[in-house]
């Protein structure tokens, strides 16, 4: 069953950029700061949620633990398994997230993981269980600016 598309007005966004500031924020401030009822900031975040348009969760700065690697890798695949190959690569441990790409690469996953040796075990052990990946190219994030990823440590 798909769920409809939700439609943002200017409210809805005005929510969001408010919890965006501070993920933690109460309704009941939210709705003192845009002049509305905070029944009507619970509804809406509520409706956003639902709808898959809002998910709020706990940010980790990926860079504050010393050996860390958060990387993208970019996939090219043998034929267009991508629904099916997405699904497998998705529930990998320390993948962030898998899209489908145009361009050089089919596919990109961002990853998460705690060394070295767990990207590579990641790499050339993990990776190669999954049939159709032609080949992978990563890219690893040296330092970044304001670049927080979901906490899934």
């Amino acid at each position: 069953m798909e769920v409809e598309k939700y439609q943002l007005d200017n409210t809805d966004i005005q929510i969001v950029r408010e919890l965006y500031k501070d993920g933690r924020i109460s309704f009941r401030n939210i709705a003192e700061k845009l002049d509305i009822a905070d029944g009507t900031v619970r509804s809406r975040v509520t409706r956003m949620m639902e709808s898959g348009f809002l998910k709020i969760s706990a940010m980790i700065n990926p860079f504050h633990f010393e050996n860390s690697i958060l990387a993208h890798i970019g996939m090219e695949l043998e034929t267009r398994t991508h629904k099916v190959t997405m699904e497998k690569l998705a529930r990998m441990n320390g993948v962030l997230s898998v899209c489908n790409t145009a361009g050089q690469y089919d596919l990109f996953i961002e990853v998460f993981l705690k060394s070295r040796d767990e990207l590579n075990t990641f790499l050339f052990e993990k990776l190669p269980e999954i049939n159709g990946i032609k080949s992978t190219h990563t890219f690893i994030y040296l330092d970044a600016r304001d670049k927080w990823i979901e906490g899934k440590i």
